[in-house]
């Protein structure tokens, strides 16, 4: 008993530095999100948000392909091994980040698109060296949440600064800016804290071995970024190529909020990934207890927050929206229901990357993009947004059975990979 106590208080402190290190942060681009979709209306809340949604989609990429695996090696490692870990990693994700920077832009500069979203697209490219740059995912290994909250201080300070800036349709180009100064503004902080005061040996430097190493231990996290965060995009690209920027802004004025509070319950799972990480090498029990302590403590706030939100969506839309939206409140409820159905998929996910299961979290990402793709499309054509919100379900559910089964299994062989 007092052996689960540690545990449970080794939680507990995660947790408090958790929510004060990403939760605010993922709170505050929630209102900002809700406040922009307001202020900007539909149809430049649509450019915005597919905008944003694009750049956040290729960010991610390079977020998910390396982020999760140097996360779990940095829990397992010894301070010797430190530098040699963590160098090669954001060597290589600052470089993938330049290329897709100038990519991005040169697309950008001599493609056909119009200036709105040309000029947009151009300020969130911004936002891929902002995430190239991040040792977030350094501070998790860790385990020092003090650290993050710093940066997420300066970028809550930033987000809600921007509403003084923002106030009609027309600031769409002030609102990416505001975004793109924060996550920069973060990354910087926290990379000169990390060089400062925990990794003096932090720098540039990567052999061509390190980064094919790298690359190869990120492939699936890559492949499973690519196709999850694909199906989450699809519906929004579909939405503005069958009926238009304003469609788009209606469903994403409903559905980044939603993702939102997705990410922002997302962090429970992030506290307990590195504990079991290192518990898997060195301690099951703790494993199991840890487990537990994730299971529960999902399950409770993914509920509260689902009920809350379903009674009070018209509150919420009427409010905080405003009249433009009230007559599709049937979206919000309909995406409300991939709230408990997230929180159930990674609640039996992180266990499973935690002892290096990484296919499955491949595989249920690919059999969302598929269900996005085959079925959503078709749902979007005939029934626009509620489409959209009605393949955004279908995919997840269909994810989270793909990844209950490699659970089960998993579960039955005593957590340990066969």
């Amino acid at each position: 008993m007092k052996y689960n106590i540690a545990v449970y208080r080794l939680f507990a402190s995660n947790f408090v530095w958790a929510f004060l290190a990403e939760a605010l942060g993922k709170a505050s681009v929630l209102f900002a999100n809700i406040y922009f979709a307001k202020t900007l209306l539909p149809a430049s809340y649509g450019v915005f948000s597919v905008a944003f949604s694009l750049t956040v989609y290729i960010a991610l990429l390079l977020e998910v392909g390396s982020s999760v695996h140097g996360t779990r090696e940095v829990s397992r490692a010894t301070s010797e091994q430190l530098s040699d870990i963590v160098n090669p990693i954001i060597t290589v994700r600052f470089f993938v980040g330049l290329l897709l920077f100038f990519s991005i832009n040169t697309l950008m500069f001599f493609g056909t698109f119009s200036d709105e979203y040309k000029h947009v697209f151009m300020i969130f490219s911004f936002y891929i060296l902002a995430m190239s740059l991040t040792t977030e995912w350094v501070f998790r290994g860790l385990q020092r949440y003090a650290y993050i909250a710093v940066g997420n201080f300066l970028l809550i300070a930033v987000v809600f600064s921007s509403f003084l800036f923002v106030s009609d349709s027309s600031d769409v180009l002030r609102a990416a800016i505001a975004i793109v100064v924060a996550y920069l503004l973060n990354s910087f902080v926290l990379f000169i804290i990390l060089k400062g005061r925990l990794l003096p040996l932090l720098r540039m430097t990567c052999s061509t071995n390190q980064a094919l190493l790298v690359y190869r231990s990120s492939i699936k996290f890559l492949l499973s970024g690519i196709f999850g965060m694909g199906y989450l995009l699809v519906p929004s690209i579909a939405l503005v190529s069958i009926y238009g920027s304003y469609d788009a802004g209606i469903f994403n004025a409903f559905f980044r909020p939603v993702v939102s509070l997705c990410g922002l319950l997302h962090f429970i799972p992030m506290v307990v990934f590195p504990m079991m990480s290192k518990y898997d090498k060195t301690d099951k029990q703790s494993f199991e207890v840890i487990h537990g302590v994730l299971v529960w403590s999902v399950a409770l706030m993914a509920t509260l927050s689902s009920v809350i939100l379903l009674l009070s969506g018209g509150y919420f839309t009427v409010t905080f929206l405003g009249a433009a939206y009230a007559g599709e409140i049937h979206v919000l409820n309909l995406l409300i229901l991939i709230i408990p159905v997230f929180a159930l998929k990674n609640s039996m996910l992180i266990p499973l990357i935690s002892v290096g299961d990484y296919s499955s979290q491949v595989n249920a990402a690919l059999a969302a993009f598929v269900v996005s793709v085959v079925v959503g499309i078709p749902l979007i054509y005939w029934l626009s947004s509620t489409g959209a919100a009605m393949s955004i379900f279908l995919s997840e559910l269909l994810s989270c059975v793909v990844v209950y089964h490699a659970y089960r299994r998993l579960k039955a062989d005593g957590w340990t990979m066969s």
